[in-house]
């Protein structure tokens, strides 16, 4: 059985015996790896409001292959955390994970529930179950059947989850979590207040996540992943205007909300930093807008303000592999 199928509390999820979960020793580290850098976190999640430990970013090397240069910054991002993590987690690409929303019976428990979506899976997915990792968690009772129970179900290509595995491997770490990138962005959203709940708006957040030549954009109802698409940028290419591209490619599809908030997340674009959130009113994720992480003064230095949007998608990544209980929250 694959170890994904253990099915037991996270997005695309395997643990082992765990040292320090949580609230005993070590610090919980998320690990973001792009194509361009690395970028890892460490929290002290035992703490109240969470707490900033450490962070690092590495930029990739020019002139070796993919696997060295990534090898390399990894290593070089865990020395620099100078901490000793009780759980990693690690993240893959939003468009490598497959999501739906499923039936099952009510009255299944633990053992039977999990069997039954193993047996479904290859009707869900129209993939072949032995070449998926995937996990599932519960949403409540069905509006249409209350004799039901609804799912969201999560699955992945093997190869991807494995290489993902095989990069930290020969870096010497341990990956105790995989979860999906725009999962991590929204635990990190929570952490500003702006993706809780709120009586008087459905919470539309939509996230603008600056890349290696290209520029994303994530949309989340509640806190749940609702919209993702990545927009290709050339080096002459205005931020805003592709950005912009994005927003209205979203807005033209048949399922659109207006977001009451646009976020802006991801690697540094200089000057055009400034002109792009203007043109969009979106908020940048930084020191002022994560009020729910503390972060101690001899970290909140002029070097973390300039990176901190990069750190987004470390930062959910930590706080899952902190929290046994998460189930992709």
């Amino acid at each position: 059985m694959a170890i994904f199928s253990q099915f037991t509390t996270g997005a695309l999820k395997f643990r082992g015996q765990l040292p320090g979960i949580g609230r005993q020793a070590g610090a919980a580290v998320g690990i973001d790896i792009g194509s361009a850098s690395v970028k890892a976190v460490a929290l002290d999640l035992s703490r109240t409001p969470i707490r900033l430990l450490n962070y690092a970013v590495v930029d990739l090397d020019d002139g070796a292959d993919r696997n060295t240069r990534t090898r390399v910054a990894l290593r070089t991002a865990a020395r620099r955390l100078r901490r000793r993590p009780a759980v990693v987690a690690a993240a893959i690409p939003t468009a490598e994970a497959i999501a739906r929303r499923i039936s099952v019976p009510a009255h299944l428990k633990d053992g039977a529930l999990a069997a039954h979506v193993a047996l479904s899976l290859e009707d869900q997915l129209h993939q072949p179950p032995d070449e998926l990792h995937y996990d599932f968690r519960a949403l409540g009772p069905s509006p249409e059947d209350s004799s039901r129970l609804d799912l969201l179900l999560v699955a992945c290509r093997r190869e991807v989850v494995e290489a993902r595995r095989a990069a930290l491997r020969r870096a010497r770490i341990r990956c105790d979590v995989v979860d999906v990138e725009d999962r991590a962005m929204a635990r990190t959203l929570a952490l500003t207040g702006a993706a809780s709940p709120s009586a008087n708006s459905g919470n539309v957040e939509a996230v603008i996540d600056v890349g290696h030549r290209r520029i994303g954009l994530h949309v989340f109802d509640q806190g749940e992943p609702m919209h993702a698409q990545n927009q290709p940028m050339e080096p002459d290419s205005d931020p805003a205007d592709v950005a912009e591209r994005a927003l209205d490619r979203y807005e033209g599809s048949p399922d659109a909300r207006q977001p009451d908030h646009v976020w802006l997340m991801g690697g540094d674009i200089g000057r055009d930093g400034n002109d792009l959130m203007k043109s969009l009113d979106a908020m940048p994720v930084d020191l002022k807008t994560l009020t729910g992480l503390e972060v101690p003064p001899h970290l909140q230095t002029a070097a973390l303000a300039g990176r901190y949007r990069r750190l987004a998608v470390a930062i959910g990544l930590a706080l899952h592999a902190g929290d046994p209980h998460a189930h992709w929250r």
